[in-house]
């Protein structure tokens, strides 16, 4: 048990004494509620956890200041072996951790856990993380940039909270769009492609050229529906011509995510669900069910009795599931994919652009129709029998001049920010480092950029709107990856320079008592809290607290470091400092 834990459950355990005896005092009886999740952290210089008390005002007939008052008092002359004082703050009871406590078991942690510290025990859950999942027609833009990015991080986090995870991107070869790319490519000759040797950068000249004929001709608007009809209606040839021209997109898709460290456990293809018969079985069962109509030879789901419970109402509650010319809809063959994916997992999360929001409950009412099981809403999340389906929805990152549009070229690419983003970290190592060969120049650079995309990216929440501005995503000054990563590379030269290799034996509680200065036990304080972030973060589905934390972590560690000696310390105090 971490010392966070540790500290949790005494206050906890305080409260739930302190409660219960107030009630006892005053003649209630029953069992008073102690929720946990309460128990959270106060602001600077108030302690370092805080619970609230105005659940218990109207029970116990008392403002919840006075109960605070109450609480406080049982607490004098009491001894706690994590807590150091309780105090009563306003309508709250404030705990303060025994400073040498903290410290001693925190500092154990860490160095018997190695990058294992933050860990949480397994859990029987196993998740899967759909991330990414843009179309294969061409590369990936800033605009969307937040999904694989929030995808990655949270897929992360969720293995430190003890989760069973595994990631899957969903391309899509059976779309309209794959089959404008596919068109593009087999009979655009004159199409000036990019000089770029990603394929994803060539391939989406020919879908954009291709889209704009198929708005202007109608013969080739048709060719290109015949194609669709093909591939939906099982052609072995007209599958394998898309899925290979889609494969290639993907392939720079990829290599672009590589770059940002972000890799998949699985490539699932949605072509896949219609070859096994999946999307067929999804149509029929949908067709039997009382709420299906057709209208001009099309089929479509009423939802008009899920409307309340849903929140859907006029056209939005006619979901098509299958056209007129009998192919499927891409909300048919999501279908078929939850069905698959809930199969193989407890919790499914997609991590899903805010226009999906509409569709995401579709998805999840047909499937209650085609299971006959209503799902039921919990959290963020529906729940069936066996496993739940919970999106987590991002804004799109916008250009100041509005929306970006692959359909249109008014983008910027992720491969661009990229690129731009290491060739500005170049200038700024070569501003610093005059010390070093221009390999390490360059691969520092790469490092720097990279996190600087990442955490620009993460820092804001989910559902926050986003715009993009070169200037905030390239900031290698205040809340940005670049001030995290400096402090790094200073406390590891600060080590290389003591050549220091931690005793073998270390006595902790010795070390504890020589940090006795505000900006080592801030320090501490700091670290001492990341287990719980990780907590918070897997069991919330959120990335953005992690900057915040690093941000905190990375200033704790340079105020420590401009006003305590570290090299230049007695030997005792250099030793505990160093570790």
């Amino acid at each position: 048990m971490y010392f966070i834990d540790a500290f949790r459950k005494e206050a906890l355990g305080f409260i739930q004494e302190a409660v219960k005896h107030l009630a006892l005092k005053k003649g209630i009886a029953g069992e008073q509620e102690i929720i946990e999740s309460d128990l959270s952290r106060p602001p600077e210089d108030m302690g370092d956890l805080a619970y609230p008390l105005f659940r218990y005002s109207k029970e116990f007939r008392e403002a919840p200041n006075i109960i605070a008052q109450d609480i406080a008092e049982l607490a004098d002359g009491k001894k706690l072996k994590f807590t150091e004082k309780i105090v009563a703050s306003g309508p709250y009871i404030n705990f303060y951790a025994r400073k040498e406590k903290m410290a001693e078991y925190t500092l154990r942690e860490i160095m018997e856990m190695g990058k294992g510290y933050g860990d949480h025990a397994p859990k029987k859950t196993k998740i899967i993380v759909e991330h990414t999942s843009a179309n294969p027609t061409g590369p990936l833009h800033v605009g969307r940039a937040r999904n694989p990015i929030i995808g990655d991080t949270i897929a992360r986090i969720l293995k430190k909270g003890g989760y069973d995870v595994s990631t899957e991107y969903y391309a899509d070869d059976m779309g309209k769009q794959a089959a404008i790319l596919t068109w593009g490519t087999k009979n655009l000759r004159d199409v000036e492609v990019s000089d770029n040797t990603k394929e994803d950068h060539r391939l989406v000249s020919y879908y954009q050229k291709a889209n704009q004929l198929m708005e202007q001709e109608k013969g080739v608007k048709e060719e290109i529906e015949r194609l669709l009809y093909r591939c939906e209606h099982g052609d072995a040839e007209a599958m394998a011509q898309i899925k290979s021209v889609c494969e290639r997109s993907l392939g720079g898709i990829l290599e672009t995510m590589r770059r940002l460290n972000i890799t998949y456990d699985r490539i699932v293809w949605e072509s896949e669900f219609v070859l096994n018969g999946d999307v067929t079985s999804i149509i029929e069962k949908l067709k039997g069910s009382r709420y299906a109509e057709e209208e001009d030879g099309a089929f479509f789901i009423n939802l008009k009795d899920f409307a309340g419970e849903f929140n859907i109402h006029g056209r939005n509650a006619r979901v098509f599931f299958q056209r007129r010319d009998g192919t499927s809809l891409y909300v048919t063959r999501d279908m078929a994919y939850h069905m698959d994916k809930m199969k193989r997992c407890d919790i499914a999360v997609n991590i899903l652009g805010e226009d999906h929001k509409l569709q995401s409950v579709q998805v999840v009412i047909g499937l209650s129709i085609v299971r006959d099981e209503r799902a039921e809403k919990e959290r963020n999340r529906w729940c069936f029998r066996d496993s739940c389906i919970e999106p987590v929805f991002y804004s799109f990152v916008a250009l100041p001049e509005g929306k970006m549009s692959t359909r249109l070229g008014r983008v910027v690419y992720i491969d661009d920010l990229l690129e731009e983003a290491r060739l500005r970290a170049l200038e700024e190592v070569k501003k610093r480092r005059t010390d070093i060969s221009d390999k390490e120049m360059e691969e520092i650079a790469e490092l720097v950029g990279t996190g600087a995309v990442r955490y620009n990216i993460i820092r804001v929440q989910a559902d926050k709107k986003m715009v993009f501005r070169w200037e905030d995503a390239l900031n290698f000054e205040g809340n940005s990856a670049p001030f995290v990563q400096y402090a790094h590379a200073r406390a590891r030269s600060i080590l290389r320079k003591a050549d220091y290799r931690p005793p073998e034996k270390i006595d902790y509680e010795k070390t504890a008592n020589l940090l006795r200065d505000s900006t080592e036990i801030a320090l501490v304080k700091e670290l001492s809290r990341f287990p719980d972030l990780v907590r918070e973060c897997a069991e919330g589905r959120k990335a953005h607290p992690l900057t915040g934390y690093a941000q905190s972590l990375a200033s704790a560690f340079n105020q420590f470091y401009r006003y305590v000696p570290v090299l230049m310390a007695e030997p005792e105090e250099r030793e505990a400092r160093l570790l």
